[in-house]
């Protein structure tokens, strides 16, 4: 949710050319309570838009391959800096942790709805501090 929420923001801000530090962290704010809300009270609209959701994903990550060949060189990739390995870890392991964490959060709680949306908007939260 994290990835989504600043790479959304950052892509909105970029593309309105907005500057502003606090209107910056609006959209991060405006984009966390939309998505949220989506993820807790609107997966049933998700599930009925899905097919189509999937169709622009796939022409959305076809456009960008043909755009982002041009920019790709093979020199960069031996490139490796180990330094901020521990800048991206705490990224990464949640990331990968969140992901896997909600089927047992499901589970565990008998899947029992409430207790589920609240594990999932405590998680937010503290992604969001």
């Amino acid at each position: 949710m994290i990835a989504y929420l600043v790479g959304g923001t950052t892509i909105f801000t970029s593309f309105f050319n907005i500057q502003s530090f606090w209107i910056d962290k609006l959209v991060l704010l405006i984009f966390f309570f939309i998505l949220s809300g989506l993820c807790i009270n609107g997966i049933e609209l998700v599930n009925k838009c899905n097919v189509f959701l999937v169709f622009i994903l796939w022409i959305a990550f076809i456009i960008l391959i043909i755009i982002g060949i041009y920019y790709v060189n093979p020199a960069h990739f031996p490139y490796t800096n180990m330094s901020i390995i521990p800048l991206a870890a705490p990224v990464i392991l949640t990331s990968f942790n969140f992901h896997n964490i909600i089927p047992n959060i499901c589970f565990n709680s008998g899947w029992n709805k409430k207790l589920v949306t609240k594990a999932m908007f405590i998680a937010r939260i503290i992604g969001l501090i």
